[in-house]
């Protein structure tokens, strides 16, 4: 059976379709993870923008849809892009907060590791903002900056920035 060459070209042939099958599913689920951090965005946005307005109405929901959305690729990942990942999902597991200071305390690592993404990713219509007086940054829609640490208190107490660490 080996001795005619068949059989380990059969092998060869189907070890060939096997490592293009797998590959394949790899660059697929690179693409599904790319298009990942829109929708992750718009959910920070959300938390940002129901921070800044001095609720915490769904806050913990959408952190908690975060935290397993970005989980569930976890096991896709490698290198960088796992690390990020992790990053978001442990950031997101920790807003577990029932009431707005703890909340907006524990979303400042939430939205640093997404603002250093959408520093290397930009992202349409979102920005990234930075309040001195909280050491913090976060995303939000382009427009008038609506602080999420500070909210009414000091809403406008922040700036646009282009980079993480500027």
């Amino acid at each position: 059976m080996f001795k005619d060459g068949k059989a380990v070209g059969s092998l060869r042939n189907a070890l060939g379709i096997w490592i293009c099958l797998v590959g394949f599913a790899w660059v697929l689920q690179a693409h599904e993870l790319k298009e990942a951090l829109p929708e992750l965005v718009s959910e920070a946005t959300t938390i940002q923008t129901t921070l800044a307005a001095d609720s915490i109405e769904k806050v913990a929901e959408l952190a908690a849809g975060i935290a397993q959305e970005t989980g569930s690729y976890l096991n896709h990942t490698t290198g960088k892009e796992k690390a990020d990942y992790a990053a978001i999902a442990v950031a997101a597991k920790g807003m577990t907060g029932s009431d707005l200071k703890t909340l907006r305390e524990q979303f400042k690592p939430l939205a640093l590791v997404l603002s250093k993404l959408v520093a290397e990713n930009p992202q349409t219509g979102v920005g990234i903002y930075y309040c001195p007086m909280a050491d913090a940054y976060w995303l939000q829609k382009t427009g008038e900056v609506k602080n999420p640490f500070f909210g009414s208190k000091m809403l406008a107490c922040g700036e646009p920035v282009t980079r993480v660490g500027e």
